[in-house]
């Protein structure tokens, strides 16, 4: 659910459909999509990434301004948004907080 809500064009403009979003899958690690979710290469410096595409969208082409907070508001309202989720007896719609708790509470449950 994480890895959908940071992708996309409506979180990212520039971005083309097909393109990875803030967290990629990178099929390594056992099983899981914890064990394999990573970070997009595209915004970690260490990977030769720029931060600043945290502010400016993984694909844009130059810098904006520094005070422009709009894709870290398309951030806030995709992790904030309502999801329809059914797996693991989870059902309902959820925000990724929300999605949270909720898997917290099942954990301990069992």
């Amino acid at each position: 659910d994480l890895m959908d809500r940071l992708s996309g064009t409506a979180l990212d403009p520039d971005a083309p459909a097909d393109t990875p979003g803030l967290f990629i899958d990178s099929g390594n690690g056992g099983p899981g999509i914890a064990s394999r979710m990573t970070v997009n290469s595209a915004v970690d410096p260490a990977a030769g990434g720029n931060i600043q595409r945290l502010r400016d969208g993984l694909n844009a082409a130059t810098a904006g301004p520094a005070g422009n907070a709009s894709h870290l508001n398309r951030i806030q309202s995709a992790l904030g948004a309502q999801s329809d989720i059914s797996m693991s007896g989870i059902s309902g719609r959820y925000s990724a907080s929300e999605l949270t708790a909720e898997f917290s509470s099942v954990s301990k449950r069992k």
